[in-house]
């Protein structure tokens, strides 16, 4: 070393004390500010939820009472309409219709037969279990063929 002075080694030493003094920082400090961000910003997030959660809190007899009132109401509602929709059902409305109000439907199409779903009743019909692998789509269909056609309601005829 003896060929550097005595202020290029000072230099030296200051360079490499300025390198010890980023590398950290820039490579691990940074990482943990921006963790450290992340972390605020959940805890913000849910502290937000918590305060919205505990407000709901206080009225949750309230909640609780209207949405048992709301749900009889529903069910109420419901229990009006029939749960089992056939389509000779669905004729013969039109019939009547075409009958009372003179209305001409030259030609009605018909969807395929589904089962209807009322809540808290089930499924309307037979329903086979889905694991059965070996059964064909004839058994699920309740035995019962679907038509799907068009209706004249003219000669009453279904085609």
């Amino acid at each position: 070393m003896d060929s550097i002075t005595k202020g290029q080694r000072n230099l030296l030493l200051f360079l490499l004390g300025i390198a010890i003094l980023v590398v950290p920082i820039r490579f691990f400090a940074m990482s943990n500010f921006d963790d450290k961000k992340s972390i605020d910003n959940q805890r913000a997030e849910r502290e937000t939820y918590y305060n919205d959660l505990k407000a709901k809190d206080a009225n949750r007899q309230q909640y609780i009472e209207e949405t048992e009132q709301y749900t009889k109401d529903y069910e109420n509602i419901l229990a009006e309409f029939p749960s089992e929709l056939y389509q000779d059902n669905t004729i013969m409305y039109l019939q009547n219709v075409k009958d009372k109000y003179k209305f001409n439907f030259p030609s009605v199409t018909m969807g395929e037969e589904t089962l209807f779903y009322t809540l808290g009743s089930g499924a309307v019909g037979d329903v086979t279990v889905a694991d059965n692998s070996t059964s064909s789509t004839s058994d699920t269909t309740d035995g019962t063929d679907s038509a799907s056609g068009d209706v004249s309601l003219d000669d009453n005829t279904v085609a």
